[in-house]
């Protein structure tokens, strides 16, 4: 396996960090994006462990990152909105629209909503794992997981994490209203992996996939997992779901 670590430049001046990972020495006919959601980073087990099932299977995959404090003109997280992952997610797609005619994209928590957002063309099809959308009070983490201090809020999941005003003001707009209209518009062939049973599902994933204005969409749920499939080593599971749906297109 062949890795490359790239700084993709932006329309803004920024660079975004990416690893790309390759199955040989020349580019191989598809390309899997890996997208990661709030506080996520490329080296997340369930994005490692995919990486290693599709190199295996002879694709290349790159991971990157919406925001790197350790990367010099990388943004920080305070800088971000959905808008801005969107476009990130989009220049990331278009740094190798010629290298590789088959791109595909795993969008996970808010990387499946930026992909839905995104709504890149281009794309052969996605995935979307346990992805953020239609959220209302009280289950909205941007209420329920946002402290403020000293006029600046902070998101307290295991260590507080400073983020911008417009990210929050945004994400505690977030309605199920507003995701629909995103969702609607979307026609790429999508697939909505819940993480767990039907059974104890909030019904926020089965309302993406109902939204979803894809003629062809799948929907799956991997018992067992957490948001973050690292329970029960659901990993690997979620790694072959993804790739059974994205290797039909």
């Amino acid at each position: 396996m062949k890795d490359t670590v790239l700084y993709i430049p932006t329309s803004d001046d920024k660079k975004i960090y990416a690893v790309l990972n390759q199955a040989g020495d020349a580019p191989a006919e598809k390309l899997l994006v890996i997208a990661h959601g709030v506080k996520g980073c490329v080296e997340e087990q369930q994005f490692v462990i995919t990486r290693n099932y599709f190199i295996e299977k002879g694709w290349d995959v790159v991971r990157f990152a919406f925001y790197c404090g350790c990367e010099q003109d990388a943004r920080l997280m305070k800088d971000c909105t959905l808008e801005t992952h969107a476009q990130d997610l989009g220049t990331v797609v278009q740094n190798f629209a010629g290298q590789y005619q088959n791109i595909y994209v795993a969008g996970h928590s808010y990387g499946g909503l930026t992909t839905v957002l995104a709504n890149i063309e281009n794309i052969k099809a996605v995935s979307l794992w346990d992805a953020s959308y239609g959220y209302e009070e009280p289950n909205n983490f941007w209420f329920t997981d946002v402290v403020v201090e000293n006029g600046q809020p902070f998101l307290r999941w295991d260590s507080d994490v400073l983020v911008g005003k417009a990210m929050l003001e945004e994400g505690r707009a977030l309605t199920r209203e507003k995701t629909q209209a995103w969702a609607e518009r979307f026609s790429t062939p999508v697939q909505v992996v819940l993480a767990g049973s039907k059974g104890e599902s909030d019904g926020r994933a089965e309302s993406l996939y109902a939204d979803l204005g894809s003629s062809e969409k799948e929907f799956t749920a991997v018992e067992g997992a957490n948001h973050t499939f690292s329970a029960n080593n659901t990993a690997p599971i979620l790694a072959e779901h993804t790739y059974n749906w994205l290797s039909k297109f």
